[in-house]
């Protein structure tokens, strides 16, 4: 009798954390998804929602989380005078249980010239602990574009580079930004 307990409970305690990541990593990519398809037909409400959002744009000087109708005012402005040609999802990883980050690359073409150009969008998600234990819903917390092809400079770390690689000569800018700026920052909120 012993041993079933021991057993009953070994089973209960290893199982019931597995669910929950796999239920986080399926929820941040069904809003990575939405977030694509809402960038695409340029309806950024749906990108950002309603909370405060720290947005990155090469370029732009904004001040820490700002209020939803600015950061979708600022990303209205990032795309004015583009068609968007296809935004994916690349990457969707959680962080931690409070925290998580997407990929998504943007074709686009400007209005007026043939080629197509591309940028990748970091995607900064974060949900609130409720005092029962309880996770509330994945929401943006960070909105930062890297990366643009064909033209402007990349971002690494605040520094700017014009060949889109770290100062030094060493590794791309967007691959180390994904690897080690984002998660780090979205990690360290919680």
């Amino acid at each position: 009798m012993r041993r079933l307990i021991i057993v009953l409970a070994v089973l209960v305690l290893f199982s019931a954390p597995a669910p929950q990541r796999l239920s986080a990593q399926t929820d941040l990519r069904a809003l990575a998804m939405a977030a694509a398809t809402a960038w695409a037909g340029h309806d950024f409400a749906g990108v950002v929602g309603t909370g405060r959002v720290e947005v990155r744009i090469p370029g732009v000087s904004a001040a820490g989380p700002l209020p939803s109708d600015q950061a979708i005012a600022l990303l209205v402005n990032h795309v004015r005078g583009a068609e968007e040609v296809e935004v994916t999802v690349v990457t969707v990883m959680a962080v931690s249980e409070l925290s998580g980050y997407a990929e998504l690359r943007r074709r686009f073409r400007p209005v007026g010239v043939g080629g197509a150009q591309e940028e990748t969008v970091l995607l900064g998600f974060t949900r609130a602990k409720g005092a029962a234990g309880s996770l509330g819903p994945w929401g943006v917390g960070v909105i930062e574009v890297v990366g643009r092809s064909g033209r402007g400079p990349r971002i690494f770390r605040g520094q700017l580079s014009d060949r889109g690689t770290l100062p030094g000569g060493a590794g791309s800018g967007c691959n180390a930004l994904r690897a080690n700026s984002l998660p780090g920052y979205i990690g360290k909120l919680y």
